[in-house]
């Protein structure tokens, strides 16, 4: 598991400067998301997007009319938001997910590469959270790092689990000594077995990287009802 405040500091000195994620445009997912929330009626339900950062998808999803509670473990990343959109302050929480406690329960939660941080027993915890916090027939959206991707970054392997996907930890960059999940079809494969069934089965999205970087970036998204 990711120290907290480790993972706080890291995250605060990227988005410090300013320019992160400031020129880039929300990732195709929001589409599904919010095309998804129609479909099922849930448009004006009450949502909690966990690591909402800066909020590069979080803010176009409120511009869509998503009723959204903004989570995020980055001080800087929250006032960011705020600073930008004032009327949204009050709809922001600075916590990490797994200290988040609330009596509400959700519409629908979205996760935007954010359970890849940690490793998978995190992983395991934060998808029966959800589960927790989800009205019976409420939608869980994930976007998460997969298996398939070839990290730029230097890293060694500290976890492999029987469904194929692995943990790393990273030895360089902002990310240095932090743990990383990469998702396999197997793990999302024992998602029903908690009490999630995919609406909207999973599939791959690749992008490429930014140059100088070579390769591409490899993800999973899916969209999942709560049973019951």
């Amino acid at each position: 598991m990711n120290n907290p405040g480790t993972v706080r500091n890291s995250w605060n000195t990227v988005y410090l400067p300013g320019s992160k994620y400031k020129n880039e445009p929300p990732v195709q997912f929001i589409d599904t998301i919010s095309s998804t929330l129609k479909k099922q009626s849930l448009l004006n339900g009450k949502g909690l997007y966990i690591g909402c950062g800066n909020g590069r998808n979080y803010i176009p999803l409120i511009e869509k009319g998503l009723d959204l509670i903004g989570l995020d473990i980055s001080d800087v990343a929250l006032k960011q938001i705020s600073d930008r959109v004032p009327r949204l302050k009050d709809s922001l929480v600075h916590l990490s997910f797994d200290k988040y406690q609330t009596s509400q329960r959700f519409d629908y939660i979205i996760a935007i590469q954010v359970f890849q941080h940690g490793n998978y027993d995190d992983l395991k915890n934060n998808f029966q959270k959800v589960v927790h916090l989800l009205k019976p027939g409420g939608l869980f959206f994930l976007r998460n790092r997969a298996s398939r991707t070839l990290t730029s970054e230097k890293y060694e392997i500290i976890d492999k689990t029987p469904h194929g996907g692995y943990t790393v930890k990273y030895l360089s960059g902002t990310k240095e000594g932090l743990e990383i999940h990469f998702l396999s079809e197997g793990e999302i494969d024992e998602l029903p077995k908690i009490g999630l069934t995919p609406i909207v089965t999973p599939y791959i999205i690749k992008t490429p990287r930014t140059p100088p970087e070579e390769g591409e970036m490899v993800h999973w998204e899916g969209v999942w009802r709560k049973d019951g």
